[in-house]
């Protein structure tokens, strides 16, 4: 388990951030268009105008053809700073967007990292309880050889077999922990 590459692949398969990433690059190139914005335009038209008051089909003659073209500057000297104010607020939806996706990969990172320290106890946890099920396991031995000689009374007996049974609950417990913990971790990189 390797959580830096977790994290990298978490960083980079994560949906979320992708799909932040595509607004955030939509609204860099909307503060390009809102920049172009302030320039002058410049359009050009052109248009054939065809006559024909023959009846016949294709007996026309270039003197019934019109070409027409035409070129439109057009540039606003001043429109009460309303571009300003358009670029203004694409530079700031771009902002916006740049926080937003600081602060997601930072909560996703947060996230893993107790993610991974959860697996890691859980792994220890599960370690203890195997461990506690063979101190059980030789309490009951112990229990039983004295009961059959008379030393202790049948209820040390019964709770050695209550404390053998706690211990492979727990035991069950912490390995589900420790799978809940992996499948969570599995999630979150989306792998």
């Amino acid at each position: 388990l390797d959580p830096a590459q977790h994290q990298e692949n978490m960083l980079s398969r994560r949906s979320e951030l992708k799909i932040l990433a595509d607004l955030y690059n939509a609204s860099l190139a909307q503060e390009k268009i809102e920049y172009a914005s302030r320039y002058p335009s410049i359009d050009l038209s052109s248009s054939l105008i065809k006559r024909d008051d023959n009846l016949l089909i294709n007996s026309s003659t270039a003197d019934n053809e019109e070409f027409h073209t035409q070129l439109v500057l057009s540039m606003n000297l001043f429109d009460g700073d309303a571009k300003n104010a358009r670029l203004r607020k694409a530079q700031q939806n771009s902002k916006a967007i740049s926080y937003e996706i600081h602060e997601l990969k930072a909560e996703l990172t947060a996230t893993l990292t107790n993610l991974v320290l959860d697996l890691e106890v859980g792994l220890k946890n599960a370690t203890l309880a195997e461990n506690s099920i063979v101190q059980a396991e030789e309490n009951l031995r112990v229990n039983r050889l004295s009961y059959q000689e008379g030393v202790t009374t049948e209820s040390d007996l019964l709770d050695a077999i209550a404390d053998l049974s706690r211990a492979k609950y727990n035991h069950v417990a912490a390995k589900s922990e420790v799978f809940d913990s992996y499948f969570r971790i599995t999630r979150a990189v989306e792998g």
